[in-house]
């Protein structure tokens, strides 16, 4: 661990991980709130997960203006992955966009590297870019360990379903420990 980052943030995102991952898993097998709900819940997760995996990231010193998008630009990208729904399905209704059999185009491998490469573009930041690509990779993992899956290699038809949940734990503890590397 570098001499910069605190033992506390890397504690700090485990403890997250420890929370949110099973919130994840009990929310994805249809929980009795209204779709509506547990739609909102699993978008919200979907975007605080990959911020709690990066936590040395945004926690390590640095000045504000540094620190706040390594928060918010993982919280963005793993949350707003989901508005491919509205996009394929051509509905702003939650019910609608949730309870389609597959997902859309956006779940695959490739919108994660024009993702990265366009907040790279934007922003001019390979940090920025690795966060935000991290940020999509976690909510298509998480996305594919259910029976619905994911087009992960889109536009190929294959459909990548039910992976183990500890390989998607695996993968988010890989991200907190490439964080506290880099932080």
């Amino acid at each position: 661990m570098s001499s910069g980052v605190p033992l506390i943030s890397v504690l700090a995102g485990a403890g997250g991980l420890v929370v949110l991952v099973p919130l994840q898993a009990w929310n994805q097998r249809r929980s009795r709130f209204p779709i509506e709900v547990r739609a909102v819940l699993d978008t919200t997760l979907h975007g605080l997960v990959p911020v709690a995996a990066l936590t040395p990231l945004w926690l390590a010193p640095a000045p504000p203006f540094v620190r706040w998008p390594l928060l918010l630009v993982p919280f963005l990208a793993g949350f707003l992955t989901d508005l491919d729904h509205v996009i394929a399905f051509r509905s702003l209704s939650m019910k609608t966009c949730s309870s389609q059999e597959r997902r859309p185009f956006g779940h695959g491998l490739a919108f994660v590297a024009l993702a990265g490469a366009g907040v790279w573009l934007v922003s001019g930041s390979s940090l920025l870019a690795g966060t935000a690509a991290f940020g999509i990779a976690s909510h298509l993992f998480f996305d594919a360990t259910d029976a619905s899956g994911v087009p992960l290699f889109f536009p190929h038809l294959r459909i990548v379903r039910r992976i183990p949940l500890p390989f998607y734990v695996l993968f988010l503890l890989a991200g907190l420990g490439g964080a506290t590397l880099l932080a």
